[in-house]
């Protein structure tokens, strides 16, 4: 083989070869922050007026799992927990934090299940009922 077509076929190497990776766990890391402050930044006070609002005992099994295009999404951990939130949703929850947040919240969705991705925040003393 001639020594230009070796040179082309060693850069062609270096392009599509097969790279080394990254085993540390830096990278992990920097895709928690990066998660946890775009979670802060989109959800920070709507977590804190929904848990100053919502009942202790409704707040321990129901949890925000994200607010999406004016919607926020609600789950809560269990069929009965559900309905308690939706009659208190009905009752004036939906409407008090639609007028806290006018051009972020405009419809609250509840599922029934494990929620995804989600943070559990630890209610301080002064927020219970």
């Amino acid at each position: 083989m001639n020594e230009r077509l070796q040179q082309y076929f060693e850069r062609l190497k270096s392009w599509r070869g097969p790279r080394p990776r990254d085993l540390s766990v830096a990278g992990e890391i920097a895709s928690i922050a990066k998660f946890a402050k775009k979670r802060q930044r989109d959800l920070g006070e709507v977590i804190t007026a929904w848990n100053t609002l919502c009942p202790a005992k409704l707040s321990g099994v129901c949890t925000v799992d994200g607010l999406t295009n004016g919607m926020l999404a609600i789950t809560a951990s269990s069929p009965s927990a559900g309905y308690e939130l939706s009659r208190l949703l009905r009752t004036g929850l939906e409407e008090e934090l639609k007028r806290r947040f006018p051009t972020r919240v405009r419809r609250i969705k509840v599922t029934i299940g494990e929620a995804a991705d989600s943070i559990p925040i630890p209610r301080t003393p002064d927020m219970e009922d």
